[in-house]
């Protein structure tokens, strides 16, 4: 006799259709389209079986990891699957990482908020569940905290990289792919399908064998290779470097703050991650017409948030390959370029600004750190910069550092009312740790 299971057979995409591969390269379409094929075949067992069903919860969001008398105040909200309403979670589990460790078992918590206990000069590292009977969800980001045991307000250290992302797409009558000197795209995690950049961009250009596949063909150099993407742990890698500064820090995400769970003005910096955030595009039309582009840098409530901050004599560091790029790409967005003009002090040179890494610095207050170097190869560590701004300083504002191959602006800084330092690359991606604290 043979066993009844389920079974499926699943015909979802086609490798010689573009639009097909444009959505099987996005990794937040491959998390959804997997929800939809998990949430049927469980309304399938359901039915057969008949017994109620419960889906599995989302990933958490709003997440922040902040210090009140002595120990980390943990706080996030449920994030409802609006199409799901079994989806709820029961409870959540926080899980703890200390220093460089393993993640333990995990606590439980009936709310959407816990308070744990600290040592002083440990680095903690949290990430947080949802569960119900359908099961536990992915993990949200990860969020830090530390204590120095000196009584100075903190750093706030904001995850403003959330992005996952296919490579850029350039289509037109002869000419069609995936173009990844424009931009990689951000693997979520890391990426065990990469093989290398495509090379054959010829709509037109027919299979022939194996050896000559024809459009779409793609180099085979990355084969076996994981590839680093958006870990959504640059926060830890920030912290250490405050740590070695002797600064206390606590972390967010950045949806918490910019929908006002956090007071800026309560903290003496303002650390801005946006790695490779930039607003991106959906592959239909229709589709952003409906739900808009995502993962912008300074969405508008951000760039209110940092504004007022800063008014009110706050500092504030920002890092990330698209920080120009994102707030200059739409000629018809004035506010984002007084934005980027009038409070953090910059302009746009040139996106795509520099290609080998090398940047030297052009102030005595960098003495230290005259010459470093940010990621450009792939590899299962820390994830390439492809495309790197070049920023200009503007209103009182400073260069600080350029790029080796051309003297590019890298880095601008400001200091009068307010503080401001920019840099046009991702501070997570300087390869060498005693550069990172230096700097």
């Amino acid at each position: 006799m043979r066993p009844n299971y389920p079974s499926v057979l699943l015909e979802l995409l086609s490798h010689q259709n573009f639009l097909d591969m444009q959505f099987v390269l996005d990794p937040k379409f491959k998390f959804q389209v997997a929800r939809s094929i998990y949430k049927g075949m469980l309304k399938f067992l359901s039915s057969e079986y008949n017994f109620d069903y419960v889906v599995q919860p989302l990933p958490v969001s709003h997440f922040s990891a902040q210090l009140e008398n002595e120990k980390t105040y943990l706080t996030w909200q449920p994030e409802i699957d609006p199409l799901e309403t079994t989806a709820a979670p029961d409870y959540y589990i926080v899980y703890t990482r200390i220093g460089n460790g393993g993640f333990d078992n995990g606590v439980a918590a009936d709310i959407p908020e816990l308070k744990l206990d600290i040592e002083k000069g440990e680095i903690y590292s949290y990430k947080v569940t949802a569960v119900n009977k359908g099961g536990e969800s992915f993990p949200s980001e990860i969020l830090s905290v530390y204590n120095s045991g000196n009584n100075d307000k903190p750093v706030l250290i904001i995850n403003g990289f959330d992005r996952v992302a296919q490579p850029a797409i350039v289509e037109t009558e002869k000419f069609s792919g995936f173009v990844n000197t424009l931009d990689a795209g951000v693997p979520d995690g890391y990426d065990i399908g990469f093989t290398g950049i495509q090379n054959d961009f010829n709509p037109s250009s027919l299979y022939v064998s194996n050896d000559a596949p024809g459009h779409g063909a793609s180099n085979a150099n990355y084969e076996t290779q994981i590839i680093a993407g958006n870990t959504h742990d640059f926060v830890y890698v920030h912290g250490k470097s405050m740590k070695a500064n002797g600064s206390s820090f606590v972390s967010s995400s950045n949806e918490a703050v910019w929908d006002d769970m956090l007071n800026l003005n309560n903290y003496k910096l303002v650390d801005l991650i946006l790695g490779e955030q930039k607003k991106t595009h959906r592959q239909k039309k229709s589709f952003e017409l409906i739900k808009g582009p995502e993962f912008e840098a300074f969405p508008g409530k951000f760039k209110s948030a940092i504004k007022n901050y800063l008014n009110n004599g706050g500092n504030i560091f920002v890092s990330g390959a698209y920080v120009g790029t994102d707030l200059f790409n739409d000629p018809m967005d004035s506010l984002s370029k007084g934005f980027a003009k009038d409070v953090l002090k910059f302009i746009l040179a040139a996106d795509h600004a520099a290609i080998s890494g090398n940047v030297f610095s052009t102030s005595p207050d960098f003495s230290s750190v005259y010459n470093l170097r940010y990621n450009t190869e792939f590899n299962d560590s820390i994830y390439a910069v492809e495309a790197p701004d070049a920023i200009n300083p503007v209103k009182g504002a400073k260069t600080i550092l350029r790029y080796t191959e051309n003297s590019f602006s890298a880095g601008t800084a400001y200091k009068k009312n307010y503080g401001v330092v920019v840099l046009g690359f991702p501070f997570e991606t300087i390869l060498i740790v005693k550069q990172r604290d230096e700097l």
